[in-house]
């Protein structure tokens, strides 16, 4: 009867796994932005220094400037939302956790009770007086 709590570990790891991949997704989205920002000031420093440069096309900079502002807004939203759906991810493996202990409790509990049913009827076997029919219902924990 340990089907339900393989069944939530089952689920945990296949939360876990999906759990990395949004982590590894937001910090290669986060070293994107770093480039992007390091590529911004090198064009910035290449734009304060155009005037000493002559081969520096000031037109083919500012649109490089800007499809970078445009790539960086676009990485910002796709990082807030892989923070989200992270969030989101360690809510459901809290609360399948919990479902799993809470489900090897009731097993073990079981197992428990119908170990110490078989005990008592073991016992009320070696008393030949005594018969399994009559054990009270008090002892039996088919009710749990």
């Amino acid at each position: 009867m340990r089907a339900k709590s393989r069944r939530y570990i089952k689920l945990l790891k296949i939360q876990n796994l999906i759990r990395m991949r949004d982590h590894i997704e937001i910090e290669m989205s986060r070293r994107d932005l770093i480039t992007i920002e390091n590529e911004n000031n090198y064009l910035r420093a290449l734009m304060e220094k155009g005037s000493k440069v002559d081969f520096i096309d000031s037109v083919l900079l500012c649109r490089r400037l800007e499809r970078n502002r445009h790539n960086e807004s676009i990485l910002q939203a796709k990082i807030v939302h892989g923070i989200k759906a992270l969030l989101r991810i360690l809510g459901r493996c809290d609360i399948l956790k919990n479902k799993q202990r809470e489900a090897q409790y009731q097993e073990e509990c079981k197992e428990f009770a119908t170990m110490l049913e078989e005990y008592i009827a073991a016992r009320c076997q070696n008393f030949p007086h005594a018969k399994s029919s009559f054990i009270p219902v008090s002892l039996k924990f088919d009710q749990l």
